[in-house]
């Protein structure tokens, strides 16, 4: 699986952070030859963008004050502590965070410096 169809399938079972549809038109963003590659998932109900930065593999990359909340927390639906995290950008808002799915019951959640906050199911 390339890094794109891996993206692509992720963000198809993300929903919006706005209207909480899953239909996105992902797309490579590339403003310049010496930047990185980044992807936009612009959802295709309300057109809200959403910049991918990064995929990483489980909590290892997170900061250490929120590596220990979310250790200790886990979900906040199934207690599972085995979270796949993305590093976000809202393109909306300019905010970065991290955003999380929980592999056991596939819930979402904003993990940031404060806390977890729990979105949906």
């Amino acid at each position: 699986m390339t890094r794109f169809e891996a993206i692509e399938s992720f963000v198809q079972e993300t929903p919006c952070l706005i209207c909480l549809q899953t239909d996105y038109q992902l797309t490579l963003n590339r403003e310049s030859p010496d930047q990185v590659c980044d992807h936009v998932a612009t959802c295709n109900n309300c057109g809200h963008p959403i910049l991918i930065t990064e995929i990483a593999e489980g909590l290892s990359i997170l900061p250490p004050k929120i590596r220990g909340i979310a250790e200790r927390q886990g979900c906040l639906i199934c207690q599972d502590s085995n979270l796949l995290v993305e590093y976000i950008c809202d393109n909306g808002s300019k905010d970065y965070f991290f955003f999380a799915r929980c592999m056991i019951g596939k819930h979402y959640m904003i993990i940031n410096s404060e806390s977890i906050q729990y979105l949906f199911d």
